[in-house]
């Protein structure tokens, strides 16, 4: 994460916490974990004659398989009066991903990737006007970083094609905007949270590439340095949760566990004619301890 992140997230503490010991009610400081499918955007199909298939058979659709695994991190609500709520939280995971083998002509792409590491953090407004109802808005912040090395080679498998080193740093910034009910299934006990937002994301994407290739039928070699490409992207989408949230009774203490799932929708340009989707879906569950503030 780059350090004028740090000093945001920094200076909105100094900001809220006055304001939460001159006016609140109580502040939840917790523990959160996601355990999360993540299904990166599809790849393009692309078409090879049959003759090719029959040789090599590769599917290059869905190329990237990313295994699911745990996002954990703090969480912190604090409960303002004229039921305001603010409440922020912070996920770290580290992922591990494959790709399946592309073909390219007449090369054959072979691309390792080692872990993705991602870093979430959201901040949410949240505004009870009924007693089962609410409305929020928020915002939330991801930094995406993985390094993949890409291998090619000819039909043969004899002569090396060259490969490439590319390092991937996404910042992704999501503004949203929700609605939600909680109903209490027990009084002061059991809670029933049912949240839906509307996401709109812009993405962008810094990509550091480094390749060194020879020609199929030479000792030419050629080289190319290191060098940055950027690109940026829009997406719109939603997110939607529902927990269970058990509030223990000889203790300030609460336990809740629940659904989660994310989908973007990128808009790509008019000229593709297409629309690429990411998913994300799992189990989430959470602690906190809560501190009443007289």
């Amino acid at each position: 994460m780059n350090r004028n992140l740090i000093k945001f997230f920094a200076t909105l503490s100094l900001i809220m916490v006055p304001a939460v010991y001159s006016e609140a009610a109580s502040i939840s400081l917790g523990f959160s974990t996601w355990h999360s499918w993540w299904i990166p955007a599809n790849v393009t199909k692309m078409s090879q004659p049959l003759f090719i298939q029959a040789v090599y058979p590769v599917d290059n659709a869905y190329r990237m398989h990313i295994n699911p695994n745990f996002r954990y991190g703090p969480a912190l609500t604090m409960r303002l009066p004229k039921n305001i709520s603010i409440s922020s939280e912070f996920l770290y995971g580290q992922f591990t991903a494959k790709k399946k083998d592309l073909i390219y002509f007449n090369f054959i792409i072979k691309d390792k990737i080692g872990y993705i590491r991602r870093y979430d953090f959201n901040l949410i407004l949240c505004y009870s006007f009924i007693d089962l109802m609410h409305v929020s808005a928020g915002f939330n912040y991801s930094h995406i970083t993985n390094t993949i090395k890409s291998f090619s080679q000819t039909w043969a498998q004899y002569y090396a094609a060259g490969k490439k080193v590319i390092k991937m740093n996404s910042d992704e910034y999501t503004p949203l905007l929700g609605m939600g009910i909680s109903i209490p299934a027990i009084r002061d006990i059991l809670t029933i949270n049912i949240d839906a937002a509307f996401l709109f994301c812009f993405a962008h994407v810094i990509r550091n590439e480094s390749s060194l290739g020879r020609h199929e039928y030479s000792s030419q070699i050629s080289f190319i340095p290191p060098h940055d490409i950027k690109e940026s992207n829009k997406n719109i989408g939603m997110n939607a949760s529902c927990k269970i949230k058990y509030h223990v009774p000889v203790a300030p203490v609460g336990v809740s566990v629940g659904f989660r799932y994310t989908m973007h929708k990128r808009l790509v340009e008019i000229k593709n004619n297409n629309l690429e989707y990411e998913h994300q879906y799992g189990i989430t569950a959470a602690v906190d301890y809560i501190f009443n503030i007289k």
